[in-house]
């Protein structure tokens, strides 16, 4: 039993990835889709997902969440009969270092546009941009994918400039439900159902 509980290859370290984006609802690639691209070209599309450009080294994406709710009430007999509902609202927030077209609508508004006197056009109010994100960790040979059917854009924390590191526009994805879909998908090539059913699971 202990032989299949411990996976050295579900264990990661992010050295390596890339931040993907398709249309809203587009389905995530196969794991052998993803282990065809790991082995060719990580610059590459996969699919319907193409690369929203080079991100920030030093500002890793980052899979967050607001929680609301389990907090703990009771009745006279018990105080700690139950956990209210809980509520959770995931982010996946990543740090383009790419000042192109896209990452400047992700960050700026998808109202905005390149003019013809070459500047990037910001608009007054701020327009987001609903898509599937795919986030995916490569260590070695291995991988880790984060896929959303459904997110929508808003910016991120400001543009700090520091003159040893590349200059960054901060994007932060919302992750909608997509009806027909599952909230989210985390997936890689050794994933496992768990050793004994009801245990963590």
């Amino acid at each position: 039993m202990a032989e299949t509980a411990y996976q050295d290859s579900a264990v990661f370290m992010p050295g390596r990835g890339a931040v993907l984006i398709a249309p809203v609802g587009t389905k995530p690639p196969t794991m052998e889709e993803i282990k065809t691209w790991l082995s060719k070209d990580t610059t590459a599309a996969i699919g319907s997902y193409v690369p929203v450009g080079y991100t920030s080294l030093d500002e890793l994406p980052q899979i967050g969440g607001d929680t609301e709710g389990g907090e703990v009430v009771g009745v006279w007999e018990n105080p700690s009969f139950r956990t209210t509902a809980v509520k959770t609202v995931d982010t996946v927030t990543i740090t383009p270092v790419q000042f192109s077209e896209v990452p400047l609508k992700h960050r700026f508004g998808a109202n905005g546009s390149i003019g013809e006197d070459g500047y990037f056009h910001i608009p007054p109010a701020y327009t987001a941009t609903e898509i599937a994100v795919l986030v995916i960790v490569i260590d070695g040979t291995n991988f880790l994918a984060f896929q959303y059917p459904k997110a929508a854009s808003a910016p991120g924390d400001g543009i700090e400039m520091d003159p040893e590191k590349f200059l960054g526009i901060p994007v932060v994805y919302t992750v909608l439900n997509q009806a027909g879909e599952p909230r989210g998908r985390i997936g890689h090539s050794a994933l496992k159902k768990a050793v004994a059913p009801g245990v963590g699971g």
